[in-house]
């Protein structure tokens, strides 16, 4: 690839960072102010999803431009082995989080702990992709070879730090005490999408405490606003709350 055309190309992948982080700014922006910032909220998304997508579709020329191979040789066995194993072991992180992902939602604060597990996983991935450059140069030592994992592995692997976040959170808090409160339903909704009908209620703890959170359609079909539900959470992974039980407050008969 030419000199200028790698410039070209560099400078195209660093308008894209900054547009995105445009994006983010505009989208915690419209957070900030509330109901006002919905404009903001779609101004942000617009930016982030047309240059993610803009980075996708020009993963294998990044790639080139950044990690350029200067000298192509053939892999060994053991390499093509190496790399089959780790083009599977990314399948089945980005497959492992959908799995989980019910077991995520039970989980308070959840982007926090998504973000945690996201992020581990990625620099988790150039670690392994450093270690496996180190021991397995000649696995890339070819560009085709080189780009595939180059964009499987960080894939694969910010999946698997999810999974292992969610894994994380409910292991700790199966072994931390269960505490249940008396929580007031003040309002519930649903949003019906093609894949199904979700059910939330949002409810308010006896310190004001509010939150959203999603309830089954057998619960949501027992309980009317102003009443009461029982509302048991465990500390999980990093102190984030897990939902362990959701159970209606009968009133005793007079």
């Amino acid at each position: 690839m030419p000199v200028s055309t790698q410039i070209n190309y560099r400078k195209k992948f660093y308008i894209s960072l900054l547009l995105i982080f445009i994006g983010i700014l505009f989208i915690w922006f419209a957070v900030l102010i509330g109901k006002d910032g919905f404009l903001f909220v779609i101004i942000g998304l617009i930016l982030v999803f047309w240059q993610i997508f803009s980075l996708i579709t020009n993963a294998e020329t990044y790639l080139q431009t950044f990690f350029p191979v200067k000298i192509n040789l053939a892999p060994t066995k053991s390499d093509l082995r190496w790399n089959k194993f780790l083009n599977i072991l990314s399948a089945v992180g980005f497959l492992s989080t959908f799995w989980q992902i019910n077991k995520y939602e039970q989980t308070l604060n959840d982007d926090y702990l998504l973000w945690i597990g996201l992020c581990s996983g990625f620099l988790g991935s150039v670690l392994l992709l450093n270690i496996s450059k180190k021991y397995k140069p000649t696995l890339f030592a070819n560009q085709d070879r080189q780009s595939s994992l180059y964009m499987a592995i960080p894939m694969g692997f910010t999946f698997w730090g999810s999974f292992i976040a969610i894994w994380l959170n409910i292991y700790t808090a199966n072994a931390n005490p269960t505490i249940c409160y008396d929580c007031t339903v003040m309002d519930t909704s649903y949003s019906s999408r093609k894949g199904g009908t979700s059910y939330f209620f949002e409810l308010q703890f006896s310190d004001g405490r509010m939150i959203k959170h999603k309830v089954s359609e057998g619960l949501y079909n027992q309980i009317i606003e102003g009443e009461k539900v029982t509302f048991c959470l465990s500390k999980g992974f990093l102190g984030t709350e897990y939902v362990k039980d959701i159970t209606p407050v009968f009133k005793e008969n007079p």
